[in-house]
Order: structure tokens, then sequence, then C-alpha cells
């Protein structure tokens, strides 16, 4: 639901919008982390492990690089 709602206010060109969809994009990113700190309290397969942990992680790690790169470009 946070993604989908990123995607519109981010299309909407605007700076309102534009701050906005930078506060969803954290919210995305803490409910990744929140994601990956519930799968560190179960015992996984390998399976589980790669694609859970390791599609979550590549997830978080492009959040946070979305996020820095939006904060750097707001700034301006």
């Amino acid at each position: 639901m946070l993604n989908g709602a990123w995607l519109f206010l981010f299309q909407s060109d605007t700076i309102v919008t534009y701050w906005i969809a930078e506060v969803v994009s954290l919210a995305m990113l803490a409910s990744a982390i929140y994601i990956l700190w519930l799968s560190l309290q179960e015992r996984l397969s390998i399976w589980e492990l790669i694609g859970l942990r390791g599609g979550f992680s590549i997830y978080c790690g492009w959040l946070t690089a979305a996020s820095i790169l939006g904060f750097a470009n707001g700034a301006k």
C-alpha cells in the first residue's frame, strides 16, 4: 500500500507531495526493516533465508539509497 501511495505522490511533481513521498519512502524502509527483524526471530530453511532475508536485505538497501538520494535532491 505504501509503495502504491508513493508512486502517485511522486508523480504529482509538486514540492509538497515530493516531501510526503519521502516520508512514505521512509515508512517503507521501516516496514522492511521490521519484516527482517521478525524473520530473525524464527528458524528458517536455507531457501527461506535466501528468499526472505536476502530479498528484503536488497530491498532495504535500495530504499536506503533512494531515501538518501531523495533527501539530497530535495535539499537543493
